[in-house]
C-alpha cells in the first residue's frame, strides 16, 4: 500500500515560523517563508474550488471502496496545513509546503478533520476559528483556507485504524491467525489473547475481538467438522465439546455448527 504524507502545523508551529504577528488584515507584513499571491479572485474561485473536490474526493472513495488498486486509500493523497490567520492560509503557496520540515509532517491515515482536530487537541488550542490548506501529494495547493469545521471529509473505519496503538494491531492479527486457521470461537479467541502465552492487555484483547473478521457460526462449523472427521466424535459429544470450557461456543453458534455438519 502506497504511503503518502498529511501535513500539520498548529498555531503553536505557526508562532515559531515567525507567523506570531500575522492578522486577517491584507496590510499584514509578509512572513518571510511565504509568498503572496493576489485575494481579489478568492471569494469567486473557493466555491468552485470546493465543489470540484468535493467531487474528486467522493469519485476517489468509490473507486477505492470498489477495489481499484490504483485508488486504495485515494482518500489520503492529500496534506494538510492549519493555519490561524485566513489571510496567510488563503495565499499560501506550494513553495511553503515544500518547506515544511520533517517533524511538521504526520504520517497517513487520519481524515483532514481528525488530524486538524489532534493537532489542536495537542497544541491547547480552543475556540479559535482554524483555517486549512489542502495539498495534493505533490504539494500543489487544491483548497486554500478552508474552514476544517465545515469540510466534510471523513472515511470512520479507516480513521480508526489509523490511530490504533501497535500493541491493539498486532493482538488483531493474532485474533485473525487463530480465527483462519484454528477456528476458535469469540470467547476462546479473547481468553486465548488474555493468557500468560499470548499476554495481551485486556484492552488490547477487547479492540482485537471487537474488529477481528470472522463468523462464530462458521467457526463452530469448521470445528465440529475437525471432531467429526478426526475424533470421530459423535453430534451429541461435538455439541457438548463446542459449548465446553475449552471451545466456548454459545450454545446457538454449536446448534448451527451441528445442524450443517455432512450427514
Amino acid at each position: 500500500m502506497k504511503l503518502n504524507k498529511i501535513a500539520a502545523l498548529s498555531s503553536v508551529a505557526l508562532l515559531s515560523m515567525g507567523l506570531a504577528g500575522c492578522s486577517s488584515s491584507t496590510t499584514t507584513p509578509k512572513p518571510k517563508n511565504i509568498s503572496y499571491s493576489q485575494l481579489s479572485s478568492y471569494k469567486s474561485r473557493k466555491k468552485v474550488i470546493n465543489k470540484d473536490l468535493a467531487k474528486k474526493l467522493k469519485k476517489d472513495q468509490k473507486k477505492a471502496k470498489d477495489g481499484d488498486d490504483d485508488y486504495n486509500y485515494s482518500l489520503y493523497l492529500y496534506k494538510v496545513q492549519t493555519w490561524e490567520d485566513q489571510t496567510i492560509a488563503v495565499n499560501v503557496d506550494k513553495d511553503n509546503y515544500m518547506n515544511l520540515s520533517t517533524k511538521e509532517k504526520v504520517a497517513v491515515g487520519q481524515s483532514i478533520d481528525t488530524l486538524v482536530k489532534k493537532t489542536l487537541k495537542e497544541n491547547h488550542v480552543k475556540g479559535k476559528n482554524i483555517f486549512i490548506t489542502i495539498y495534493d501529494e505533490d504539494g500543489n495547493i487544491l483548497v486554500p483556507a478552508y474552514n476544517y469545521v465545515t469540510l466534510k471529509f471523513k472515511n470512520k473505519k479507516d480513521q480508526e485504524e489509523a490511530n490504533v496503538p501497535v500493541e491493539y494491531q498486532n493482538a488483531l492479527d493474532k485474533a485473525q491467525s487463530y480465527s483462519d486457521n484454528m477456528h476458535m470461537s469469540k470467547q476462546g479467541l479473547y481468553e486465548q489473547l488474555t493468557s500468560e502465552v499470548e499476554g495481551f492487555s485486556k484492552k488490547s484483547a477487547s479492540y482485537a475481538i471487537k474488529h477481528v473478521q470472522a463468523n462464530w457460526n462458521k467457526n463452530a462449523l469448521e470445528k465440529a467438522k475437525s471432531y467429526q472427521k478426526n475424533e470421530k466424535m459423535s453430534r451429541n459429544a461435538i455439541y457438548d465439546q463446542l459449548t465446553s470450557s475449552v471451545e466456548r461456543f454459545t450454545p446457538s453458534q454449536a446448534r448451527y455448527a451441528i445442524n450443517h455438519l455432512p450427514k
